[in-house]
């Protein structure tokens, strides 16, 4: 009887391998963990499911995690069973196969490859990992969010669960996030997770979203929310689609912000926030002053003309 999974992936929001194993441990009602955390918590007499794509995993700052693990196993005898979602010829891969006890092959071309061990071979699938019945959650106060994965403050996510609970308002904060070309997606792996554990329920990750989609959820959202490491600069670009589209902002100014930005204005800084400021009825007031001042002072016309 299994009594763990482990997985080589353990974020459903960026992984399939990850999504499916803890769908599958929901299902067979034992937990899914990782590598760095089986280490310490799986006993001799454990039976444990291992559920593998190494080729990502291994080249990862965590892949000391799976070879520590690995030499448990050996050591130790743990009896363990193989989830196949590929096989890439890896070595520790071969190790694995040496001392498992069964294979789940998750497809036929896996499955193909490995007839030649002496293990036994069990073909699988992995169903759909979509929940049907999920939708987007829109509720009376919508908060939207978009930018670069690496620029989410969580320092400043805290302050803003702090102030919306305690506005008392039903509340769903949205986030859509992109990344730079040489960035790491193991970056928002871990900022995810900490805005998993500030707001709960309440935040939905939207993924890397068209400019068309970015505009739909716009027209829904009553905050646009934006934060920076240090505070807003003159690039940064996503304060003025916001502006331009009407939408209260809640951001962080700093000594090099634009200095025709101004807090209760034209957009809400969150290190000068008080109650008074945060309340709906203050937001069209600031979001047309914003309008008329992205127009003004940040429109593409008014860069043309630095140039002519």
């Amino acid at each position: 009887m299994i009594s763990y999974i482990i997985s080589s992936h353990m974020n459903p929001t960026l992984s399939g391998v990850a999504k499916f194993s803890h769908i599958l441990g929901e299902k067979l009602n034992i937990p899914c963990i990782g590598f760095a955390e089986a280490f310490h918590q799986i006993q001799k007499n454990d039976h444990v499911l291992l559920s593998l794509k190494l080729v990502d995993a291994i080249n990862d700052q965590d892949s000391h995690h799976v070879n520590q693990f690995v030499q448990r196993i050996k050591s130790e005898k743990i009896k363990f069973d193989l989830f196949f979602h590929t096989f890439d010829g890896l070595n520790i891969e071969y190790d694995l196969l040496d001392l498992c006890n069964q294979v789940y092959c998750a497809n036929e071309e896996i499955k193909h490859t490995l007839c030649g061990f002496d293990k036994p071979l069990v073909d699988v699938w992995c169903p759909r990992l979509v929940d049907l019945s999920s939708k987007i959650k829109e509720t009376e106060f919508n908060i939207f969010s978009f930018g670069m994965a690496h620029k989410i403050q969580s320092k400043y996510h805290k302050i803003l669960y702090d102030r919306i609970e305690s506005y008392g308002v039903d509340y769903s904060l949205w986030i859509s996030t992109a990344f730079h070309e040489k960035a790491s997606f193991g970056d928002f792996n871990s900022i995810s997770t900490q805005l998993i554990g500030i707001y709960g329920k309440k935040i939905q990750f939207l993924g890397f979203l068209s400019d068309e989609a970015i505009s739909y959820f716009l027209e829904r959202t009553q905050l646009f929310v934006a934060f920076f490491p240090k505070g807003v600069r003159s690039n940064n670009t996503s304060i003025y689609v916001a502006m331009e589209k009407g939408i209260p902002i809640l951001t962080n100014l700093d000594e090099y912000s634009p200095s025709w930005i101004k807090h209760g204005v034209h957009l809400l800084d969150i290190n000068q926030l008080d109650s008074i400021e945060f309340l709906p009825e203050r937001f069209h007031e600031i979001s047309q002053n914003a309008q008329l001042g992205v127009r003004t002072n940040a429109s593409w016309e008014s860069l043309i003309s630095k140039f002519q």
